[in-house]
This record gives structure tokens, sequence and C-alpha cells, in this order.
């Protein structure tokens, strides 16, 4: 079968690299993912649905794609900087996220949730072990789970808030642990928050922690994964970590 080419407008540093045909494995309303020949996994998603580091975007609605497809070139998307931020901004931020959180559904899982999102922000602080946040990976249900999200917006937040030393060692104990551990789509994504990198919606959630923004963004990423990973977020920079 002839692959269906595709032309984005924009790719993500992490779909760049992605080499060759890649085959659709699974397909939702506004987006697909494929993987190329290597494993590496991209999300083919609607214009609407915006940047992210796993994404090629393309110009309108996804079209009905064969199951064989190629990525024209585009240009590559990366995250943007944070605008110059204070202390007072970042707490107000960080007091206002937590405020404006919506009520998690009730789940089995919620204790656990809540006891990976407490070790994280004692780690953060110097006074504990990312082993105690194990649990966290693949918790929850969903395409990717809550304490993956939770764990990649803590990721991501530390690298864009200049905590270089603990998202490198969050980077390396994702890198070990979630293998196997999480669904291959949840695993690409935490991979790429490993490095810093997220969906266009989470950095700019990032962005109104210090700029009096209204996290509105949030409620674009899934049916909760924007939320939680602002969980994760806050957790860690809530704590001794922030500067």
């Amino acid at each position: 079968m002839n692959a269906g080419k595709v032309t984005p407008s924009t790719l993500g540093r992490f779909a760049v690299q992605a080499r060759g045909a890649l085959t659709v494995f699974a397909r939702f309303e506004r987006s697909l993912y494929a993987t190329d020949e290597s494993g590496r996994i991209v999300c083919v998603v609607a214009c609407d649905l915006g940047d992210g580091a796993l994404h090629a975007r393309l110009p309108g609605a996804l079209p009905d794609l064969p199951d064989t497809i190629e990525l024209a070139a585009a240009p590559i998307w990366t995250p943007p900087l944070l605008p110059a931020w204070c202390d007072d901004d970042l707490a107000a931020g960080l007091t206002r996220a937590t405020t404006m959180r919506p009520a998690k559904r009730p789940g089995v899982w919620d204790s656990a949730f809540a006891a990976g999102l407490a070790a994280l922000n004692r780690w953060a602080g110097g006074a504990g072990s990312l082993d105690a946040c194990r649990d966290l990976i693949g918790l929850g249900p969903g395409l990717t789970p809550s304490g993956d999200d939770a764990l990649g917006g803590a990721a991501i937040a530390l690298r864009a808030f200049g905590h270089a030393a603990r998202a490198d060692a969050l980077g390396a104990f994702i890198r070990e642990h979630a293998p196997g551990r999480t669904s291959d789509i949840s695993l690409a994504h935490l991979n790429a928050a490993a490095d810093g990198e997220g969906s266009a919606a989470f950095h700019d959630a990032l962005r109104d922690l210090v700029t009096d923004g209204d996290f509105a963004s949030l409620d674009r990423i899934g049916a909760s994964s924007g939320w939680d990973a602002m969980d994760g977020a806050v957790a860690v920079l809530s704590s001794n970590a922030s500067r």
C-alpha cells in the first residue's frame, strides 16, 4: 500500500526525528498516533489541538488517512521561553493554580496519586527520594494516566523554571523506570517531558503561573491530563527547589 503524504504546518522536535513510512496504530476524532520502524511515535493532530513535542500539526481538520503515512518537511515548533518573573509572581501563580484546580473525579487511585505528589514535593525540596514517586508511573486510567501526567508536568516545569539539576534527575528517573510500566503512547509523552517539552497548551499554562493567567489552556489537554500535569508542576515548584 502506498503511504499517504501528510503535510503539517509544524512538527514538534520529537516528531521531526521520525524516519520513513509511519504505521498508524491508534485513531481518534482529531488525532492519530503512528510509529516508524525504530518505534518512534508521532501524533498527527488537527490544527485546533495545537503544537506539541510529538505533534505533526495539520493546517486544518484531520483527514481520513491510510494506515501508512509519510510526513513532509515542516517548520519545527519548540516551546517559548517564560517571560521575566520574580518569586512573588510564581508564589501567587501557584496559589492561584491550586485554588482554581477543578475537583478530581473520584477514583481508587486517588490516595496513591496524592501520596506520589507529596513524595515529589519532598524530593524537590531535598527531603526525600525519587524512589517514593515510582508508583505514579502508569497510575490511573486513560491514554496518558494521571500519574504519568503529573511526572511529566513536574519534569517540564523544573526545566522551564531553570532547575536544571532537578530536571536532569527526574528525566533520568523517568527514562529508567517508565518503560514497561505504562503504555507506549504515554511513555513517548514522558520521554519528551523528560527533555522539558510537552504540549503548547501546557507551556501556556506554565506562563500563566507568572503572568496572572487563567489556566484555560489546561482544559484543552485531555479529560484531566492538563490539570494532572499542573499538579506535578505545583508539587515541585512549591518546594524549596523554587528560587
